[in-house]
């Protein structure tokens, strides 16, 4: 994996199989990631997570429940882990607690999963929610106030 610099403003998008980071003021590509296992399908979340003062966790769900982690260390990339969370259902979005080594992870049928992870980046399933009646789940992060977590939903309309 080449070097990588995050110290200027970057964007990361994604699309099939692959997710690209983008140095904003210089609009130039630094970085494809691609899935050479087939596994990805679209790329529906690209995040990025301060996991230390000198290094980053780069988080990538999936269309396929396939969540991949990466993470830079003095401007160099590792692939960490990549674990099928939802079977059968797309990620939707993601947030990681660095400070209490604490994720969740919720899927396009409105599952909210949380995980205590290891300093392997192992992951221990801790919970598991399934929002009532007809709502996805659209945002998720860790409320930084209390242990609680804050889901923003949008009614489907369907009965």
């Amino acid at each position: 994996m080449k070097p990588l610099s995050l110290d200027s403003p970057s964007l990361t998008m994604g699309r099939f199989w692959q997710a690209h980071l983008w140095n904003v003021s210089k609009l130039k590509l630094i970085l494809e990631l691609w899935d050479k296992d087939s596994n990805w399908a679209q790329t529906t979340v690209v995040k990025w997570f301060k996991a230390s003062h000198a290094s980053w966790f780069l988080f990538i769900g999936t269309a396929r429940g396939q969540m991949v982690l990466y993470k830079y260390n003095n401007a160099n990339g590792r692939i960490v882990t990549s674990e099928n969370i939802f079977k059968n259902t797309s990620i939707d979005d993601l947030d990681f607690d660095s400070a209490n080594q604490r994720l969740i992870v919720c899927d396009n049928c409105g599952e909210i999963r949380a995980y205590n992870v290891n300093t392997n980046f192992k992951l221990k399933l801790s919970w598991k929610y399934k929002s009532l009646g007809s709502f996805t789940i659209r945002q998720l992060h860790f409320d930084s106030d209390s242990e609680g977590v804050v889901a923003y939903t949008l009614h489907t309309g369907q009965r």
